[in-house]
């Protein structure tokens, strides 16, 4: 008997081994966890001491059939008890059908957009007058170069669709820390900056503006973050231009976004897809350069309405404005902030300089110092 039982022990351990290399080249196994996984190079370059608990760490990493396993479980628990298996992720309300629910992003810390939809962590007196303080010398020293600074805020989706959390997360103050933060820029007479918190919550009546499953807006939000951002630079000038597009949406279409991946659901979630024209026919010439683990894009465009250089340093929220804002200026570097040197400035010579950073990192945004001395 206990023969058998060794027998039985091996097969299920060796059985799965043989199958998954027998149909892997017909299987999609990629990993979808927000993680790395272990590799076996870091399995050879661990201390002997160390080596059978990193083995054991890389065998769990890739054990046959594992996405497949992880996929399974996490969508059986959300589609029994509406929950996900990562902490990181609250599960929103929904239309009436589990495809259509709404996924927000958490953290224990204070950049947890769900946390600052709820109205805590909020700035100080001192620290709003810190960041303040901060942008008055940073915009000084580009008005000592000719160059004009504007800083803009683009609302957690959190912010816009508070409406559409749990019930159970409860709003302690209706007022984001960012939202008192612009009020209080607004009271010291400060206008470069824009944060279109009422711009997206009035539009998002006409079209969805925000993934369901993501982070991110979409790319009817990311146009009307753009337009409040040409309006505010230009006072008007230039809104003909930018109001000239044409939306339409598509319902429940599957989208790979990234609290889908993280939540490990397979198969369940759709979201509205944006359809759009914008200028299609101004011709864009663009190149983009891999720099660390980010991309930065640069591009021309000769029949751009405005004809100034604008060097935008953010983060990913930039990245779906570029089709809009690479048609309005000349010229557009976009850059990660993380990337950011003082010598971007003279390499570029940009005439406008946009500071961008989603609303939760407002306060990181702010602070950030463009000129050393």
């Amino acid at each position: 008997m206990k023969k058998i039982y060794q027998k039985i022990f091996i097969g299920l351990f060796i059985v799965p081994q043989l199958l998954f290399c027998l149909f892997s080249s017909h299987l999609n196994a990629a990993s979808k966890e927000n993680r790395e996984l272990i590799d076996f190079e870091s399995v050879l370059q661990t201390g002997l001491r160390d080596k059978p608990e990193q083995f054991k760490k890389f065998y769990d990493d890739h054990i046959p059939f594992r996405s497949y396993l992880i996929n399974t479980w996490n969508t059986g628990i959300f589609k029994v008890f509406h929950e996900a298996t990562d902490d990181r992720i609250v599960v929103g309300k929904n239309d009436g059908s589990l495809a259509s629910t709404w996924l927000f992003y958490t953290l224990d810390t204070e950049e947890s957009p769900v946390k600052q939809a709820q109205g805590l962590f909020q700035f100080s007196d001192e620290k709003m007058d810190q960041m303040y303080q901060n942008m008055l010398k940073n915009q000084k020293d580009m008005l000592k170069e000719n160059r004009q600074l504007f800083y803009m805020y683009c609302p957690n989706k959190e912010t816009i669709y508070k409406d559409m959390l749990p019930d159970y997360v409860k709003i302690i103050d209706n007022q984001t820390r960012t939202q008192k933060f612009s009020s209080y820029l607004n009271s010291q007479g400060f206008t470069d900056f824009v944060f279109p918190v009422e711009d997206l919550s009035e539009t998002r009546k006409n079209i969805q503006n925000y993934k369901k499953q993501d982070t991110h807006w979409n790319e009817y939000g990311a146009y009307v973050g753009y337009c409040s951002l040409i309006h505010q630079l230009y006072h008007g000038e230039y809104d003909d231009f930018a109001n000239d597009a044409q939306f339409s949406s598509t319902e429940n279409v599957p989208i790979e976004e990234d609290l889908n991946n993280m939540s490990g659901v397979k198969n369940v979630f759709l979201d509205t897809a944006i359809n759009w024209s914008f200028h299609d026919d101004l011709k864009v010439e663009e190149t983009t350069e891999k720099v660390n683990t980010n991309v930065q894009t640069d591009t021309v465009c000769k029949d751009a309405p405005i004809d100034k250089t604008l060097l935008v340093i953010g983060d990913s929220y930039r990245t779906s404005m570029i089709y809009y804002l690479e048609r309005t200026f000349t010229r557009c570097i976009f850059m990660h902030r993380d990337e950011y040197e003082e010598s971007i400035i003279d390499k570029v010579n940009p005439d406008i300089i946009v500071m961008e950073s989603v609303e939760r990192y407002s306060d990181a945004n702010s602070l950030k110092v463009l000129r050393s001395k």
